[in-house]
């Protein structure tokens, strides 16, 4: 094989956006108010603490679990009760670039493996949510590899990158990429070999960890494209 190109979902390969943190956060909001019993004066208040816990813990709800003594069981139930609201809000509504498709074709046509990385659980978001916009041919269930299978440990942690890579152990691969619209997440991505593409965003100078910045996911494809094909 040519190359294994890893793939973040939301916002990096499909546009979900808003749509998918409309449920997301008013999902959280409720069940952190009744098992947590924490409250925000403004939504706003605690959708900038949702971010920050993401930031500093690489996931906002196991951020929550890890501050608030709960455990990944508690993380991972919480999941499954938003997860329908961000299902609801971004199918039918979130959508692909005009040629990822094609590109994704192409890939495959040099002989590429396409795997993803994803911090939602697949079976109740990913996964549909990848039907919905025609990409399962591209990820069969066995190449998402999601949170629950993580046990906790975030794309802060190298456990997902080599878990992605120990899939493929008889195959040498020329090239390793990974492509996400979170800077931090490509840290690990980096130290365990992957050629790192940010998505939509500049890095900044200490952000020595991003390989290659793109303005979205379809100049990116093009970009790898060029590499293994030329």
């Amino acid at each position: 094989m040519t190359a294994l190109v890893v793939f973040d979902f939301d916002d990096t390969l499909a546009m979900t956006g808003q749509h998918m943190a409309n449920g997301f956060f008013t999902g959280l909001e409720v069940v952190v108010r009744e098992d947590l019993g924490l409250s925000f004066p403004h939504f706003d208040d605690f959708v900038a603490h949702c971010r920050m816990l993401n930031a500093e813990e690489g996931n906002t709800i196991y951020g929550f679990a890890r501050r608030h003594n709960r455990d990944d069981a508690w993380a991972q139930h919480v999941g499954r009760r938003i997860s329908p609201a961000m299902l609801e809000g971004a199918r039918g509504k979130a959508t692909l670039l005009p040629h990822t498709l094609a590109r994704l074709d192409a890939l495959k046509a040099l002989n590429c493996e396409l795997a993803m990385i994803t911090h939602g659980l697949a079976e109740i978001y990913t996964l549909p949510m990848l039907e919905a916009l025609g990409l399962s041919p591209y990820f069969p269930p066995e190449r998402v590899h999601d949170i629950a299978a993580m046990n906790g440990r975030t794309k802060l942690d190298p456990h997902p990158y080599r878990h992605v890579m120990e899939m493929f152990p008889e195959t040498v691969f020329l090239h390793h990429f990974m492509l996400e619209d979170s800077a931090a997440n490509l840290v690990e991505a980096k130290a365990n070999g992957f050629t790192t593409l940010l998505i939509r965003k500049t890095p900044q100078e200490h952000e020595t960890y991003v390989d290659h910045s793109f303005e979205d996911v379809d100049a990116a494809l093009a970009w790898i494209v060029a590499q293994v094909g030329g």
